[in-house]
Parts: structure tokens; sequence; C-alpha cells
């Protein structure tokens, strides 16, 4: 019983660790969800500048008579509705951080690093080492072992009732027991005493309760595959998922080259007079909308990086 009890606490422990990692997962998808708002407001930045020198392009020339009222103000209101989002964006981002002020139990995150792609490292070693790390460091394989190991000798101790209990005691005294008449001093001696316990009546009884221990051990042992099988199935779906988010990347960052090259052709065509701003507007739409993409596609590896970080374990021992 001492030994089941031992496993009972380091179970326990186990499942700690297990409900702390989530809470680290959490931390995780908020604080890069805060990245993304920043990388989203940078963006939509970026564009409002490129949209007011192309504004004040168009009414130079409608103020030349080369251009018409309708070109001024479909560009103020292209400029207009990034101003809208950028402000939308603001509001959640306050949402966001008292989130993860919430979740940190602390008073409140003014901010979170700002995300640099320069640093971003998207290599993958093989899905096997994943399978692995996480049989290793997952707190729910722990946590499994030490309740079978509990019930196991929780069990032991049921069987022991088949057999007699045998207590035995002894005692050293040294006292003036009152019992020796010739002499009246302190005398030493010592008591032993044996106890024999056999509850044959309760043999059904404890038949039963091991009965059950046992049922329990298939129990434990069944939903311990199961666990195995959802989290090797967990590891290889967060494995797909990165080498995907790898992929999207790669082709992103190649979108966005050809995008800026695109408007900066389109832009060059409209001050020769060869474009018209619905084309510039459009070059402008998609420039901003793949550069918005490449930032969730940034996030999306780290999300799932964190993700794989949890399913194999390794959340936390970083």
């Amino acid at each position: 019983m001492v030994k089941s009890a031992a496993e009972n606490i380091r179970q326990a422990e186990a499942q700690k660790q297990a409900v702390e990692n989530r809470i680290l997962l959490q931390i995780h998808s908020i604080y890069y969800s805060a990245q993304l708002n920043e990388l989203q407001q940078r963006v939509l930045q970026t564009s409002r500048e490129r949209l007011r020198q192309q504004l004040q392009v168009v009414k130079n020339l409608f103020v030349a008579g080369q251009a018409t009222g309708f070109d001024t103000l479909k560009m103020s209101n292209q400029l207009l509705d990034i101003q809208t989002k950028q402000a939308r964006l603001g509001h959640v981002s306050k949402v966001i951080l008292s989130q993860l002020a919430l979740v940190l139990n602390v008073p409140s995150v003014p901010s979170v690093e700002k995300f640099s792609a320069e640093n971003l490292n998207t290599a993958l070693p093989a899905q096997s080492y994943y399978l692995k790390l996480a049989e290793k460091l997952r707190p729910e394989f722990a946590q499994f072992k030490h309740q079978f190991q509990t019930q196991m000798f929780r069990k032991k101790a049921l069987q022991s009732r088949y057999f007699p209990q045998l207590f035995a005691r002894a005692g050293y005294h040294y006292a003036r027991p009152g019992v020796n008449f010739f002499k009246d001093e302190w005398m030493k001696y010592y008591t032993i005493g044996l106890n024999l316990q056999w509850e044959l009546w309760h043999r059904g009884k404890t038949g039963r309760q091991v009965k059950q221990a046992e049922y329990s051990l298939k129990i434990i042992d069944s939903e311990a595959q199961k666990l195995r099988q959802n989290i090797r199935q967990q590891v290889i779906q967060t494995y797909e998922n990165l080498l995907s988010d790898r992929e999207q990347i790669e082709l992103t960052r190649k979108l966005v080259l050809q995008e800026q090259k695109r408007y900066r052709m389109v832009r060059d065509k409209f001050e020769q007079g060869l474009a018209t701003t619905i084309e510039v507007s459009d070059a402008e739409n998609a420039l901003t909308a793949a550069q918005l993409q490449l930032q969730v596609n940034y996030i999306n590896w780290l999300k799932d990086q964190a993700q794989m970080s949890f399913v194999t374990g390794q959340i936390g021992q970083d």
C-alpha cells in the first residue's frame, strides 16, 4: 500500500505536468497571435504610405487635367479602407494582450517582441525523431505508467489477504514493576507478542476486489494504447502541417516578389499615362494581400512548431 501511494503521487505529478504543458501551448498561441497582429499592422502601414504617395501623384495629375475626380476618389477610398483595417487591428491587439495577461496572471502585457523573418529556421528533422521524442517526453505516458503501477500494487495488497497476517511486537522495559516482593529496585525486562489473523470468511469479498483490480488494469492498459495511437496521429498531423507551412512560406515569398515587380511596372506605366488608376489599385491590393498572407504563413509555422513541441512533450522541457 505504501508503494501504491508513492506511485499515486508520481501519477499526480505527471498529471500536473500535462496541465502545465497545455497552459504553455495556450500561451504560445496567444503570443504568436499578438505577433501576427503587429505584423499585419506593419504591412498595412507600408501599404498606407504607398497609397498616400500614389494619391498625391493622382491629385497632381487631376490639377494638370490628366486625371478625373473618380481617380482621386478611388485612391482616397482605398486609403480609408486601409485606415479602417488598421484601427480594427489596433483594438484586436488590445484584446489579445489582455488575454495573454490573463493566462500569465500578470496585470498587463504592454507589447510583444517584434517578429523578424531573418531568424526563421524552417529546417525539419525526420518524422521518426518526433515520434520517439513523444514516447520519451509526453507526461501522459508517465501518468498512465504510474497509474498502472498504483493499481498493480493495490492488487498485490488485496491478494495478500488470502494469506495469514502475522504481526509481531517486542518491547524493552526499564521500570519498577512492583512484582518482585523481595527486591524493591528498578528492573530490566522484555515483552514479546505475536498476533495471527486470517479472514477466511472474507475470501469471496477479497476475490471480487482482486478481480475488480485486474479489470482496472486492463482498462488502464487499453486507454494507454489508445493514447499512444492518438499522440502518434497528432505528431504525424502536426509534421504534415509544418511541411505545408514551409512550402507555403516559400511560394508566398516568390509571390510577394512578383507582386512587388508588378506594382512597380504598373506604377511606372501610370506615370507615363499608359495605365489607369484601376490597374494601380489592383496591383496595390494584390501586393498587400500577398504580404499579409506571408505574415500569416510565418505565424502558422511558429504556431505549428509550438504544437509539435507540445505533442512531443518538449514544451515542458524547454
